[in-house]
């Protein structure tokens, strides 16, 4: 129907409007004090999801086979967006692995199976897979059974809790102050990213909808919040 061509659109749209927040959100955090090493780590988070905006946008705008999958495989580092934020919210609740001693420990948790599901998603189809629907026409959808998948979702969503429980964690343990309001807010936008992610990656492919990832209306949300 048009109404649902309609939010169709808007929701490829949007995945453009959050390319925009996000950098635009990152350099106004890096260059309020550019020194900083939770700045920096922010400003990798606001790139990657900026990097990741992008790909959702051209891989709906194509609107072709070969263009949705040109792009899919363009859009295949997106794990490192996840292990990313993971990074940046240990170094923001200052717990134990985002000290230097224990960095090799952070890398082999985070960036490597990042790593590994990113090669995994551009040199193989075991992800992934294109197919037409009538309505939307060629979308992507996750390959049925595959295992890969299930552990792609299931390393983005145990990190992601993960890191909101430190953050709600220190919310809850921090003296009245700026901080304990700005771990307030980063657990209701991370608990936010949690629930869109969830819709977007588990409940509509399950209930057979195909639309643009739903995770950045959360992003969007969440940098507001920031």
């Amino acid at each position: 129907s048009r109404i649902h061509m309609l939010i169709f659109t808007i929701l490829v749209y949007f995945c453009l409007l959050t390319a925009f927040i996000t950098i635009s959100l990152g350099v106004f955090v890096y260059a309020k004090n550019p020194r900083s090493p939770i700045n920096r780590q922010f400003i990798a988070v606001m790139l990657a999801a900026t990097y990741w905006a992008l790909g959702e946008f051209f891989i709906w705008h194509t609107g072709t086979y070969e263009g949705m999958w040109i792009w899919l495989k363009f859009s295949s580092l997106w794990p490192f967006v996840v292990a990313f934020t993971a990074h940046f919210l240990f170094a923001f609740t200052g717990h134990s692995l985002s000290g230097q001693k224990r960095s090799w420990i952070l890398v082999a948790l985070l960036y490597v199976p990042a790593a590994i599901l990113s090669l995994l998603g551009f040199l193989t189809t075991t992800i992934f897979t294109v197919v037409y629907v009538d309505g939307p026409g060629w979308v992507y959808i996750p390959v049925p059974g595959s295992i890969v998948y299930y552990a792609e979702v299931a390393y983005s969503f145990i990190l992601i809790a993960w890191v909101t429980w430190l953050a709600f964690s220190r919310w809850r343990t921090t003296p009245a102050g700026n901080l304990r309001q700005q771990c307030r807010l980063v657990s209701i936008g991370l608990a936010i990213i949690i629930i869109f992610g969830t819709i977007s990656g588990v409940i509509l492919p399950l209930a057979g909808i195909y639309a643009p990832n739903l995770v950045f209306v959360g992003t969007v949300i969440f940098a507001l919040i920031i």
